[in-house]
């Protein structure tokens, strides 16, 4: 099989039932040195969490709870994944959505009340996330 110096995928990890994914079929067509390149949904997002918090967790036609969805993600699950499957020199950037005063109110409450201080990871929307074979 042909490998490649870069793969890309967006919103397909999320989709399978394994994350073995990137160490099985995608990993042997990387390149060694090769970049994977990824986005992945967070999980974290302060709106799924005030979902959660009043009772509900819908699936959507699209969005974060996108009902193509299998596995859901925080950006430690997606590094841990990463690790797990090999991938060095990870690095991760994020898309984040406007904020209502309401919303970055709703982020400092949880920010208060969780262990990760770090307030945006309640704001990213998805992690575009890079990592080496």
């Amino acid at each position: 099989p042909t490998t490649e110096s870069r793969l890309q995928s967006y919103h397909v990890f999320r989709a399978t039932s394994s994350g073995n994914l990137l160490r099985c079929s995608v990993r042997k067509y990387l390149k060694k040195g090769g970049k994977l390149l990824v986005s992945i949904p967070n999980v974290m997002h302060h709106s799924v969490i005030k979902s959660l918090i009043n009772g509900t967790w819908t699936y959507t036609e699209s969005g974060l709870l996108d009902k193509t969805h299998l596995r859901f993600f925080t950006l430690y699950e997606i590094d841990r994944m990463l690790c797990d499957a090999g991938y060095s020199e990870r690095s991760y950037s994020a898309t984040v959505l406007p904020l209502s005063r309401e919303d970055e109110a709703w982020i400092a409450s949880l920010s208060q009340i969780s262990s990760i201080k770090e307030n945006s990871q309640f704001k990213a929307y998805q992690y575009l996330s890079k990592a080496s074979k």
